[in-house]
């Protein structure tokens, strides 16, 4: 049988035929001569490139995240981190509140944070310290007389603190008394103990006595200090003898 020429009309810029990788643009008519034989009447649809880049022979890069909690659970921080890589806690110290026995302080982590190969947990640690013991001791406030002013309770080796009102002593006919302190040391405290209040004594009145020359007592009386003494007893007398007789000397302060 003759075989025919096939006449191929191809429009400028038509691409054909990826698998043959030519891109035909001509205006005009263009007469293939050629016989098409079966193996080249066909544009194979599976010569098609794809013209998305393969992604076969990327490395895979695998994130973890790794969650720091304190003693009780309470999330502290997360950080993300690469396989095999170290996990580094960017947040604030943990801290644990201390009980009336024990201290807490800071000491790391339950699991090492090295070579991170999935998602999990670092739970904070701490040394458990014991409080040592403490002893309190009754310190008694007292007065000159005894009375009670104040009981105040002081840790061992701390000092006594005073807060009542001042001590007072009353003043006598010739004497004021100031309050100077305590008969004892309020500092370093060791045991139970009592202090009692201490005053300074001044005298602002003298006693004049006056007396016969006999020693008898005629009279007596409180004179201020830097101030002259009054007699205004019985005019003394004195009896007189078989040869003299007495006259008392008028003027002069006994």
């Amino acid at each position: 049988m003759k075989k025919l020429p096939i006449i191929i009309s191809v429009i400028a810029s038509l691409t054909v035929g990826v698998a043959v990788g030519l891109t035909i643009g001509f205006a005009a008519s263009r007469t293939q001569t050629k016989p098409i034989t079966s193996s080249s009447s066909t544009i194979s649809s599976q010569s098609s490139f794809s013209s998305e880049p393969s992604t076969s022979s990327l490395p895979i890069i695998e994130n973890f995240t790794v969650s720091f909690k304190n003693y009780d659970g309470t999330l502290l921080s997360e950080a993300v981190v690469k396989k095999g890589e170290t996990a580094i806690y960017n947040g604030p110290t943990p801290t644990r509140a201390e009980t009336s026995e024990y201290t807490y302080t800071f000491n790391g982590w339950d699991q090492p944070l090295e070579n991170i190969t999935s998602d999990c947990v670092r739970i904070a640690q701490y040394i458990e310290t014991l409080k040592p013991v403490t002893n309190y001791y009754k310190v008694t406030f007292k007065n000159y007389d005894g009375l009670l002013l104040q009981e105040t309770t002081v840790e061992e080796g701390k000092n006594a603190v005073y807060s009542g009102q001042t001590p007072t002593k009353p003043s006598t006919s010739t004497h004021t008394y100031t309050f100077t302190g305590w008969d004892g040391s309020l500092e370093n405290i060791t045991s139970d103990c009592v202090r009692v209040a201490q005053f300074s004594e001044t005298q602002t009145k003298f006693i004049v006595s006056f007396k016969n020359y006999d020693g008898t007592l005629l009279y007596e009386t409180y004179v201020e200090s830097g101030k002259t003494a009054t007699y205004v007893g019985p005019v003394p007398t004195r009896e007189e003898t078989s040869e003299y007789t007495y006259t008392l000397m008028v003027g002069i302060i006994l």
